[in-house]
């Protein structure tokens, strides 16, 4: 049971690692400063713009982190999503 336990474990996180390296691939980087961004609220990495086609989405670039908030029109709509911490905006 002990070596199931081990191998499940050792494949989410063969799992997880693909899929974070398949999204960084798929990512276009906005072109745009990300000098506005507060540094990530879980784990304290760099954020960065994803620009989608008409769509600004602020993330996490460190591995394993996975942090976003979703989706927004405007990058000022974004910034200020992200930037916020605990309700309230810094």
């Amino acid at each position: 049971m002990f070596d199931l336990c081990k191998e499940l474990k050792e494949l989410i996180e063969k799992s997880n690692q693909l899929i974070w390296e398949l999204q960084q691939e798929r990512k276009t980087r906005c072109t745009e400063s990300a000098t506005g961004l507060l540094p990530c609220p879980f784990c304290g990495g760099q954020a960065s713009w994803l620009k989608n086609v008409d769509e600004y989405v602020p993330t996490c670039d460190t591995s394993g982190c996975w942090c976003t908030i979703g989706a927004y029109a405007t990058k000022e709509e974004a910034e200020a999503a992200w930037n916020r911490r605990g309700g309230k905006p810094v």
